[in-house]
């Protein structure tokens, strides 16, 4: 997380869509379940409106991935809104 805190702060392209499924660093937060990364990514200009090769957004990713964790999916839910 603090790696993660840093990059952000350095002003990193928090948006780069380099895998193959066209996944940005919010896409592969929200599909880890982890709501503290969302926020940081989305604090440093992570635009939540992107779309993979599926097009799926960081949304749909989450109501798809994290919905049987339904405390998970409500905190990223809220973020992603």
């Amino acid at each position: 997380m603090e790696i993660l805190k840093y990059l952000t702060e350095q002003k990193i392209e928090v948006n780069h869509q380099k895998n193959v499924d066209g996944y940005t660093a919010l896409m592969l937060a929200v599909d880890k379940g982890n709501p503290e990364k969302v926020r940081v990514l989305l604090q440093a200009g992570a635009d939540k409106n992107i779309k993979n090769r599926n097009g799926e957004t960081g949304q749909d990713i989450n109501r798809k991935v994290n919905f049987k964790k339904i405390q998970i999916f409500n905190e990223i839910e809220k973020l992603l809104k």
